[in-house]
């Protein structure tokens, strides 16, 4: 059995303004608080023909992807005539309070704007905002342009401080993970070229696109981290972002305005200045003394039903759209040839750094080569040959020598040390190299 009790406003230690208005005796003239429907005063048309066009179009075009009731367009077609007024209001989630209580808040607002339709004897609309973010923007945002600094100027970073690297404009940038735990949402802009980084921090799962003009930071909000995933709604479009997977969780469709998928890169700050001593590195918002300078472990509980919840193992993800899950430590030193779905993939431990490389095998447009272990005494960049032009190739996908030479191997985004757990709710259908698995074939080095 549960009893409410009613406290006292006085103590939540309210302003003296609150106070008063609580108890009904804040001064007329300051706030006028109606008591009833009849004491509504029916306001001017402040409102031109163009302006509410504007609105109504707008409105329309955001609602238009949620497949609105014939109530929503009739509404947007009243308010689109002179002489309709709103009721305007919107609620977002609260500490201990029900989904119902934003629903009952809707309904509260259509039923005001019907009671005054009757009483004005005018059109009167309801205009419900919901906000998704439930936490404070202070807390986790999403920042456009960041400073960043050069290593000489990076003294915030200590040496075994991880970092996001990506290459971008044929750039090196390094993004702190203690600074993405705040701000797991990062817009850039190179040379008039911009790109968007995604960060689960509670799966340690990074994406980086490209983006176009279509999709612009303020349009985003982040609304939670389901299942331990980054998501963000665009509030222009309509449209939901996974950040574990970047598509729409709904249809698995690529959202509006992120482009090509660019490769990502985890190292610590000494390793990552070491490979590329020009980099930038981002500044973070505040110390980084207060978030986790390396990955964490799952924060959230994955639904009952993920059967793979107690596997606690940690994967590299190979690809875009369609990936492959590759567990670090059963893979071999040599060369490994993949099929995953329609994509025929080459898997590569590079020898200089001990990292997995991926590589589309598509080459010439309808000629997808096979690669086994080849080594030069005189000659340490050729680690592989095709065998089907015994052409030469380095850890990098170039053909260095024969009938290939000067051919490129298509990179494929890789992303390491992500909980397989966490994938796999997020990726169904996810093929584990190693794991049985119908949709995989692995083709063994000739």
């Amino acid at each position: 059995m549960i009893r409410i009790e009613h406290a006292s406003a006085d103590v939540l230690q309210q302003s003296a303004f609150a106070l008063q208005a609580l108890s009904g005796r804040l001064p007329r003239e300051l706030v006028h608080v109606p008591r009833t429907i009849a004491s509504i005063a029916k306001p001017n048309d402040r409102w031109d023909r163009e302006e509410r066009a504007e609105l109504a179009t707008t409105l329309a075009r955001e609602l238009g992807t949620l497949a609105p009731h014939v109530a929503v367009v009739d509404a947007l077609r009243k308010l689109e005539k002179p002489g309709t007024f709103a009721v305007i209001t919107g609620q977002q989630p609260g500490f201990l309070a029900s989904p119902l209580y934003s629903l009952y808040k809707a309904l509260q607002s259509i039923a005001l704007a019907r009671e005054l339709e009757k009483s004005w004897g005018t059109p009167v609309v309801a205009l419900f905002y919901h906000r998704f973010v439930s936490i404070s923007d202070n807390a986790m945002g999403i920042v456009e342009n960041p400073p960043f600094v050069t290593v000489d100027r990076a003294t915030f970073m200590r040496e075994d401080d991880m970092v996001l690297g990506l290459m971008f404009r044929d750039e090196p940038f390094a993004l702190p993970f203690a600074a993405l735990y705040a701000q797991p949402v990062v817009f850039c802009t190179e040379r008039e070229h911009k790109l968007v980084v995604f960060w689960s921090a509670f799966a340690n799962r990074a994406l980086a696109f490209s983006v176009s003009r279509e999709l612009k930071p303020r349009d985003l909000e982040i609304v939670s981290v389901p299942a331990n995933g980054l998501l963000l709604f665009n509030r222009k479009h309509g449209q939901f972002i996974a950040g574990m997977t970047g598509v729409r969780p709904r249809d698995g469709a690529r959202p509006v305005g992120l482009e090509q998928q660019i490769r990502t890169n985890k190292h610590t700050w000494h390793d990552w200045q070491a490979l590329h001593p020009t980099t930038r590195v981002m500044v973070p918002r505040g110390p980084l003394d207060l978030l986790p300078p390396r990955a964490v472990e799952p924060y959230f509980k994955l639904p009952a039903q993920s059967v793979s919840s107690t596997d606690t193992r940690r994967v590299t993800v190979v690809g875009a759209g369609e990936v492959l899950a590759v567990d670090p430590t059963r893979l071999p030193v040599e060369p490994v040839n993949v099929t995953v779905h329609q994509t025929r993939v080459l898997l590569l431990l590079d020898p200089a750094t001990r990292t997995l490389r991926a590589f589309n095998r598509q080459i010439k447009g309808d000629l997808f080569p096979t690669f086994k272990p080849h080594k030069i005494a005189r000659d340490n960049t050729v680690v592989m040959k095709d065998g089907d032009s015994d052409s030469l190739w380095s850890a990098d996908g170039r053909c260095v020598s024969g009938e290939l030479k000067g051919e490129r191997l298509t990179p494929l985004p890789v992303d390491e040390d992500v909980p397989l757990a966490v994938l796999r709710y997020w990726y169904p259908e996810l093929v584990v190299w190693g794991e049985p698995a119908t949709e995989l074939t692995v083709s063994k080095s000739p």
